[in-house]
């Protein structure tokens, strides 16, 4: 995947908003449970939890997407855009989508912890769980992500 990404001459990119929405659990009492959760099947591309840490009671969720990719081009579901061709790579601190965290009939928007570039199929991001949704007695969340992107390279 990542040697079609940055073929800038071979392919052309573009990319789609997904407005479908799909909450999903994960466990605080038990955070290594989550690992390998599926929070997106889009079919031949999917989202998953790499894990879920603490550290001084600050919780954080990390993900990793996997997409498909052939000789042909390469389509990948994230958090981000991978616009390259125009310079509008998303860093660090800047995610397409968003993630929010449903507690006690309130919202509350996660703010990004990090992310990579694509690697050989997907692509990896991390979200800060905000501390006002978690109490001591707090045993799972729910999170929503709204607006991934559908990422997708092509031979025009």
């Amino acid at each position: 995947m990542r040697y079609v990404v940055y073929d800038l001459n071979r392919y052309a990119y573009t990319y789609k908003t997904i407005e479908e929405t799909e909450p999903f659990t994960i466990s605080l009492r038990d955070p290594g449970s989550n690992k390998g959760m599926v929070v997106y099947d889009g079919g031949t591309c999917r989202i998953e939890v790499s894990g879920v840490d603490a550290q001084d009671g600050h919780y954080r969720i990390h993900f990793r997407s996997y997409g498909s990719y052939d000789i042909d081009g390469a389509t990948l579901i994230s958090a981000r855009k991978h616009d390259i061709r125009r310079g509008r790579i998303s860093s660090a601190g800047d995610l397409d989508a968003a993630l929010v965290c449903v507690a006690d009939d309130h919202s509350y928007s996660c703010k990004v912890a990090g992310t990579a570039g694509v690697y050989k199929n997907g692509d990896s991001f991390s979200f800060h769980i905000p501390d006002e949704a978690v109490t001591e007695q707090t045993e799972t969340l729910t999170l929503v992500f709204h607006h991934l992107i559908r990422n997708r390279w092509y031979e025009p």
